[in-house]
């Protein structure tokens, strides 16, 4: 919210901008930062612990076992939830909630995976499948494209 109500405000002053000013006012306020929490660093302990989360979670999706899975990457992600494997576990979660027809929570572990690794192409292709089944026809394919 505070984010938001820094961009309002620059907006504000922006549109009250005289051009004979030489120094608008939006100029000397601090840039809006791009996420609301800044960046964690974890510990090797907690980042083994999260990646052994994983580990059961993929264990769990080759048996099919698709909502424990889902528990597993939920408990890697609230230990690590922006570590440096974390793009990961949100896109894994997103397979198992596809299994389980979640299109929406598949969508947007997507999106969060895809937040934290724009190029990770997994996260893509499972976010094309997601809004497949979500009748997104445009949306599947922008997703596609972005691979």
């Amino acid at each position: 919210m505070r984010d938001r109500g820094c961009f309002y405000l620059q907006l504000l002053q922006l549109l009250t901008f005289s051009p004979d000013e030489t120094n608008p006012p939006f100029l000397s306020l601090p840039p809006p930062s791009l996420s609301p929490h800044p960046p964690r660093s974890y510990d090797a302990a907690t980042i083994s612990q999260a990646d052994a989360a994983k580990s059961e979670g993929n264990s769990h999706m080759t048996k099919k076992a698709y909502s424990a899975a889902c528990k597993a990457y939920t408990t890697a992600l609230k230990l690590c939830p922006k570590g440096p494997s974390s793009h990961i576990y949100y896109s894994n979660r997103a397979a198992a909630s596809t299994y389980l027809q979640d299109y929406s929570s598949a969508e947007s572990d997507c999106l969060r995976a895809i937040s934290l690794s724009p190029k990770y192409s997994k996260a893509h292709a499972r976010l094309g499948l997601a809004r497949y089944y979500l009748e997104d026809w445009e949306g599947a394919i922008e997703a596609y494209e972005e691979r």
